[in-house]
């Protein structure tokens, strides 16, 4: 895993001027099925945890650190991507702390933060040294929260193949579901629950994007995909093949 070469690709990612996230998905099934949904999910379990101190791992533009401050939740963002910090700090209210740093060697004290989440960010790094780093700086009994591509969905592998985002970097290694299950160590994490997100809609945003059709005309096809992918979401087995896997688990309170 090349540092150099993730912050060589994310600092040159375009920014929306709009959104202030990075420029990389479609305009229209990305913002209204894919991160509306990313924010229900996110903001239901910051919701039930009631923390005080948040860790937003790998924050890219700073999205996640901004909808924390927003609902008065003391944020922190991290990235690696110094460009993209510095638009996240212009994008951002003065509350929110943001800066530069390694997510394999997070530069805080232990037990510093009682949540982390991670959105697009495990697959990144070397993934037992990034989830270590979580488990130390979370307290006792804090909140984990990491979404993750998944590496068995047909759709998201051909897509890396022929037509990859701008985000997507060299070295990045998307994990399957055992994979990342078996990275939590049950003598130290609990885990709470294993969701299964997105099977085609990720796809469907990222073929819009590259043909350059993503017009609101076609607000019309966000109802149906929400629903059909809510119920394949909900079908055993087949539902292990979505685009994201969800992982929420719990520091082991001793």
């Amino acid at each position: 895993m090349s540092l150099k070469k993730e912050i060589e690709v994310f600092d040159h990612i375009n920014i929306s001027p709009d959104t202030g996230e990075t420029d990389v998905w479609d305009r229209v099934i990305f913002p209204n099925v894919i991160r509306k949904r990313e924010i229900e999910l996110v903001m239901n379990l910051v919701r039930d945890a009631k923390p005080e101190r948040i860790l937003d791992f790998g924050c890219g533009s700073g999205w996640l650190s901004r909808l924390f401050t927003g609902e008065g939740y003391k944020a922190t963002g991290i990235d690696t991507s110094g460009s993209l910090i510095r638009n996240a700090k212009k994008s951002s209210a003065g509350s929110t702390f943001f800066l530069v740093g390694d997510c394999m060697n997070l530069p805080f004290k232990d037990e510093a933060f009682d949540m982390v989440v991670g959105v697009a960010i495990l697959h990144h790094l070397q993934a037992d040294k990034g989830l270590a780093e979580c488990y130390r700086v979370l307290c006792s009994g804090g909140r984990l929260l990491l979404l993750e591509p998944n590496k068995h969905n047909p759709i998201a592998a051909l897509a890396r193949k022929m037509t990859p985002v701008d985000t997507q970097t060299p070295d990045e290694r998307p994990l399957s579901p055992r994979e990342l299950k078996n990275l939590f160590n049950p003598n130290s994490w609990s885990m709470r629950r294993i969701t299964y997100l997105f099977p085609y809609s990720a796809g469907i945003s990222q073929i819009l994007r590259r043909i350059r059709i993503d017009k609101p005309v076609l607000n019309f096809l966000c109802p149906p995909i929400r629903v059909s992918e809510a119920i394949y979401e909900r079908i055993p087995l087949l539902n292990s093949l979505c685009w994201v896997i969800g992982v929420e688990a719990q520091k082991a309170d001793f």
